[in-house]
C-alpha cells in the first residue's frame, strides 16, 4: 500500500473525492490534513476507502509543526510523497519538514500562482522558494506554464482537471442559469445580476457570493439588495453546487483572463449543462462557440447577447449543444486518461533526484 499526504486543505469537499476514489483503484491511499472542522466534509470523506484518513491540523502554529514533524517521522518510509498548495501561509515550513525526512514534495498548483505578484515581498519570496525547491510542480491550467518558467521553475507536469461523465440526459431544468464561483472583480457577477433584473422571467441561481468577501463593492451590494424583490433570483454563499447543477440548464463563467479547467465548469458540462463562457486564450480547448457551448467577448454587451442567444435556443438546438458538451469531455478529459497521467506522475516523483 502506497500513501500520499495532502497538506493542507481548508475543507474536504465533493470535488476532492475524485482524486481519492480514482487513485485508490491503483493502490494509492491518502492522509488528508484539513483546517476546517465542518461536519459535511466527513460525509464526503466517508464515501472513500477506509484506508484513507482525514486528519485535523492543529490551529496553533507550533503545535501544527510538531504534529507534522511526528507524522513525517513515523510515516516517512510509507509515503510516496506529500502534496502541498503554495497559497497556504505555512507551506514553506511543510516543505522544509519534508526535506528534513527526505520525503518527496509535489506542489499542486490550483491557481494560487496568478496572484503571486500581488503578495507582499516576503510572502512572494516564500512562494517562489517553495515552487523552486519542490521535487515536481503539478499545474492544471496552460497559462501557468509561462509564469512558472518566468520564476525559473523547471520540474513541472501538466495534468488538467477531470470529472466523471454522467450517463443519461439532464431534463430536470428548474434553474435556467447557474453561476458558481468566488466573487472577484474579473468574474463580474454584477453583469449577471443586471441581466436577471432586465429579464426577470428567467430563473437564475448564483452560488459563492458573501458580504464578507473582498470583491464586494457598493454597486454589487446595491444589485444584491434590489435582487431581494425577485422571486426567481437566488443568491447564496458558497455551498455544494451539485444539487443545483443537477437542476440547471446553462452554466455561466465570466473571466477576463482564463477559462479552461475550472472544476465547477467541468462538473456542469459532465451533467450536460451548456456552458456560457468568456472567450480567452485557452477557452477553445474546452468550449467552442455554437458547437458545445456559447462564448462571448469580455464586455457586458457581448455577455447580454450571449444570454439572449441562449434564451432563443429551441429544444433541438439546446439538446445538441448539451450532448456535444458531454461528449467533448468524454473524449478529451476522461477519468481514465487522468488516472493514467497521475499514476505516471506519482511514479516519476520517486525518481527525481
Amino acid at each position: 500500500m502506497k500513501r500520499v499526504a495532502i497538506i493542507c486543505l481548508d475543507t474536504f469537499r465533493h470535488k476532492n473525492t475524485i482524486q481519492l476514489e480514482i487513485m485508490n483503484q491503483v493502490g494509492y491511499y491518502y492522509d488528508v490534513f484539513v483546517t476546517d472542522s465542518a461536519v459535511k466534509q466527513q460525509l464526503y470523506f466517508a464515501s472513500c476507502s477506509k484506508n484513507n484518513r482525514l486528519i485535523m491540523l492543529q490551529s496553533n502554529f507550533l503545535l501544527r509543526l510538531k504534529q507534522l514533524f511526528l507524522f513525517l517521522k513515523h510515516n516517512r518510509y510509507k509515503l510516496n510523497h506529500i502534496e502541498v498548495y503554495v497559497g497556504g501561509r505555512f507551506t514553506i515550513f511543510y516543505l522544509l519538514l519534508a526535506k528534513m525526512f527526505h520525503v518527496k514534495v509535489l506542489v499542486v498548483e490550483r491557481g494560487d500562482i496568478q496572484f503571486l505578484f500581488q503578495r507582499n515581498w516576503l510572502l512572494k519570496k516564500f512562494y517562489i522558494y517553495v515552487y523552486r525547491n519542490a521535487d515536481l510542480v503539478w499545474y492544471k491550467e496552460p497559462y501557468m506554464q509561462q509564469i512558472l518558467k518566468n520564476i525559473k521553475v523547471e520540474n513541472t507536469y501538466f495534468i488538467p482537471n477531470s470529472v466523471k461523465i454522467v450517463d443519461g440526459d439532464n431534463n430536470n431544468h428548474k434553474i435556467d442559469f447557474l453561476w458558481v464561483n468566488r466573487n472577484t472583480k474579473e468574474r463580474n457577477v454584477n453583469w449577471l445580476l443586471k441581466y436577471a433584473h432586465m429579464r426577470n422571467n428567467q430563473y437564475v441561481c448564483i452560488l459563492g457570493i458573501s458580504n464578507k468577501q473582498d470583491g464586494m463593492n457598493e454597486e454589487l451590494m446595491n444589485l444584491i439588495s434590489k435582487s431581494n424583490s425577485f422571486n426567481n433570483l437566488v443568491i447564496r454563499d458558497y455551498t455544494d453546487p451539485m444539487p443545483y447543477i443537477k437542476q440547471a440548464k446553462f452554466f455561466i463563467l465570466i473571466s477576463e483572463n482564463f477559462v479552461f479547467g475550472n472544476y465547477a465548469l467541468l462538473e456542469a458540462m459532465a451533467y450536460g449543462l451548456v456552458p456560457i463562457v468568456t472567450k480567452t486564450k485557452y477557452t477553445d480547448l474546452i468550449v467552442q462557440d455554437k458547437l458545445n457551448g456559447i462564448t462571448f467577448d469580455y464586455d457586458i454587451n457581448s455577455f447580454f447577447q450571449a444570454m439572449d442567444y441562449a434564451n432563443s435556443l429551441n429544444d433541438e438546438d439546446y439538446n445538441l449543444l448539451s450532448k456535444n458538451a458531454k461528449n467533448y469531455l468524454k473524449l478529451n478529459y476522461s477519468i481514465e486518461n487522468w488516472q493514467n497521467k497521475v499514476n505516471d506522475l506519482y511514479k516519476e516523483i520517486k525518481t527525481v533526484v
